[in-house]
């Protein structure tokens, strides 16, 4: 008869488990491996640099001459495999035995790893750029096209975030391509205040006919949003010599001072105070969030009634120079996307 073994057919949390080592705290992940067996395999997300440097939980570090990668044993229970030619992210399977004592973190690492030039790229970028400007990853960039992008090691990742919603026709289409060779090979900048172009009026005359403003329109081309905005809450400010300016919650305008005001989430703008006066915010109307079960009608036309209300209480429409808010919500990475119901934004206009 062979060795009797003990399986778990329904794991309490699935048959896989996964630890992301770069941002998983070290007291957390001693919890979570101390916890009764949760599973039959685990996932470890990591790069051998972590490994040394942030997580005292590795032991008896091997070099496997056959395979080109780094064995390391956790305190003899589970296995993990670091390639030397994976680079930045590593998905590897692990078993996962039962774990019957926490886990008790004592580093003896003697082998050094090459630093790969994606590590290179962004340890330079850390002491070049302030952190200010935002990382959601450590991914890196040569050149991409259509929907994929290599990195500076040669590997391919299929972006998912196309420029954060820019790059819409995907990287590099030749059409667009062939055109920035032409004008370039023409002028770069002369700045329009300067000399007139053509291609600035072409977009504009397009845009005209593009944005339902119901007369005759005109177009004015900045560099960002938060420009944008700034611009048109002077515009609102100036045609209507009044102030103030209500905006909604879950919406981001930028991060100068007025856009930064009009933009609601706090963690963007820590200590940045004072900001811009005479701005005055509401509930943005998210029929998904807050519908609680009636008909969109019944909810717009609440959502109308408050507006009504906030005339009363907040700030008096004959003192409002300008409304602001989003036609699809912005929150994508915090809350999700959600769409301005269209009565509601027909009868407020």
């Amino acid at each position: 008869m062979g060795k009797e073994t003990t399986t778990h057919s329904n794991p309490p949390f699935g048959r896989h488990i996964i630890l992301d080592l770069r941002c998983l705290h070290l007291r957390c992940l001693r919890s979570t491996l101390s916890y009764p067996p949760l599973g039959r395999h685990i996932i470890l997300i990591c790069d051998a640099q972590h490994l040394r440097s942030q997580h005292s939980i590795l032991l008896n570090a091997s070099q496997n001459p056959n395979s080109g990668t780094q064995q390391y044993r956790i305190e003899d229970r589970c296995t993990a495999f670091v390639s030397n030619l994976a680079q930045r992210i590593l998905v590897l399977p692990m078993l996962l035995s039962p774990f019957r004592r926490p886990l008790q973190p004592q580093l003896r690492i003697t082998m050094t790893t090459e630093l790969t030039k994606s590590q290179e790229l962004i340890a330079r970028r850390k002491n070049a750029v302030p952190n200010g400007v935002g990382m959601f990853n450590h991914a890196t960039a040569a050149h991409a096209s259509g929907a994929k992008i290599t990195d500076v090691d040669g590997r391919e990742l299929i972006d998912f975030a196309g420029g954060i919603g820019v790059v819409n026709a995907g990287h590099c289409p030749p059409p667009v391509v062939k055109a920035i060779q032409e004008q370039a090979a023409k002028f770069l900048h002369v700045s329009f205040n300067v000399a007139s172009y053509e291609p600035y009026i072409a977009l504009c005359e397009k845009l005209n006919t593009l944005l339902p403003h119901g007369g005759p329109t005109k177009t004015l081309l900045v560099s960002t949003g938060a420009e944008a905005v700034e611009n048109a809450i002077k515009i609102a400010r100036q045609a209507t010599k009044r102030q103030g300016v209500l905006c909604f919650t879950d919406a981001f305008h930028g991060r100068t001072l007025m856009a930064m005001t009009l933009t609601s989430k706090v963690g963007y703008k820590p200590d940045c105070g004072p900001f811009a006066p005479e701005v005055y915010r509401t509930q943005y109307p998210n029929f998904y969030r807050y519908g609680a079960g009636r008909t969109e009608a019944d909810f717009v036309k609440a959502e109308l009634h408050r507006l009504e209300e906030l005339s009363h209480n907040t700030v008096a429409p004959e003192n409002l120079a300008a409304i602001i808010l989003e036609g699809a919500g912005r929150r994508r990475i915090q809350r999700g996307t959600f769409c301005l119901p269209e009565r509601f934004a027909r009868i407020l206009r």
